[in-house]
């Protein structure tokens, strides 16, 4: 920490939507997606909705996975990108995101790794945003704490995994910061006996 203390830290914030919009197009534009040169405005907007998180390797990721013609009718928009979600959710593409689940697996003592896993599959299987008194009752094991929740949340936190509200309320409630990694991670949970 002390050699860290002499840089100026900063948050790296998400594109915004209208940045990740023109993202997508542009990488179509410049032929970095094999299926695809034009990515039409509606299909854009998909994109961007599906990813949430709007970080721009994500947001790649998808766009490759997009096929067929360009289709700019909204509701057909929406059923090519979820094509594509589909296709980056198969299980060869481990790699996209598996380093999430790696990174808890080298950096997590034991203890933490089972309670962050936990955490995880739970948000995963609920879909939305769930508070600690909730996350606590999914996790169903009498030694974990409240205290030990919200130690797990704030690490899982500052490590992209998770967004979290209400921090100083009685209940925070957590939610995955990436729609598509709570996908991921709710069809392929980790096995926590490795």
């Amino acid at each position: 920490m002390g050699v860290l203390a002499k840089f100026e830290s900063f948050n790296l914030e998400p594109l915004t939507e209208e940045q990740a919009k023109t993202f997508v197009q542009d990488i179509a534009r410049e032929g970095r997606l094999l299926h695809r040169r034009v990515i039409t405005d509606a299909e854009a907007a998909a994109l961007v909705e599906a990813v949430g998180w709007r970080s721009a390797y994500y947001l790649e990721a998808l766009a490759k996975k997009l096929q067929a013609q360009p289709c700019g009718e909204p509701a057909g928009a929406q059923q090519l990108v979820e094509e594509a979600v589909q296709r980056l959710l198969a299980p060869g593409e481990a790699a996209t995101f598996g380093v999430w689940e790696e990174h808890l697996r080298k950096h997590y003592r034991e203890d933490e790794r089972r309670l962050a896993f936990a955490i995880l599959t739970a948000l995963a299987r609920h879909g939305t945003d769930l508070g600690v008194g909730a996350l606590l009752a999914a996790i169903g094991r009498a030694e974990v704490t409240r205290a030990d929740v919200q130690g797990v949340l704030t690490r899982l936190y500052l490590e992209g995994f998770v967004t979290v509200s209400d921090w100083d309320g009685d209940d925070p409630r957590a939610s995955f910061l990436n729609p598509l990694l709570r996908r991921w991670w709710n069809r392929f949970p980790p096995q926590t006996t490795a």
